[in-house]
């Protein structure tokens, strides 16, 4: 029966998802970026299964956006150069549509059901 318990706590810890984020911060993005070149989120997390680069694109029509891991190359050194290079405005960190992204998946990753850190938030381009 331990086991059982120990098992459920191990699966709550680390699911390998991520949250789905609601219309109030999804339209920050959209608003706040009028062109469609800076609708994305850049995310790096680690923690179990969702140790990596992930973005949220919110795309063309809101609620079409999803998450996705994003992965380049087996070296993990160049993996983050090219993840940066290709994709994180330098410097969006410290953007007001970042700082409130990370908020909240950092108050989600605090839920039940969720386990990741975040390590830092960009804004993206297309």
């Amino acid at each position: 029966m331990i086991k059982l318990k120990h098992l459920i706590r191990e699966e709550l810890l680390n699911p390998g998802n991520l949250p789905t984020p609601p219309s109030e911060i999804t339209d920050i993005l959209r608003m706040s970026n009028t062109s469609a070149f800076r609708n994305r989120i850049i995310v790096h997390l680690e923690g179990g299964t969702l140790d990596g680069w992930y973005e949220y694109n919110e795309g063309y029509h809101p609620g079409e956006g999803e998450w996705e891991h994003l992965m380049y190359s087996d070296d993990e050194e160049e993996q983050e150069s090219i993840i940066f290079d290709q994709d994180a405005i330098e410097g969006s960190e410290n953007d007001k549509e970042a700082k409130v992204w990370k908020k909240w998946l950092i108050d989600t990753s605090k839920k039940p059901g969720y386990a990741y850190k975040v390590k830092e938030v960009y804004l993206g381009e297309v």
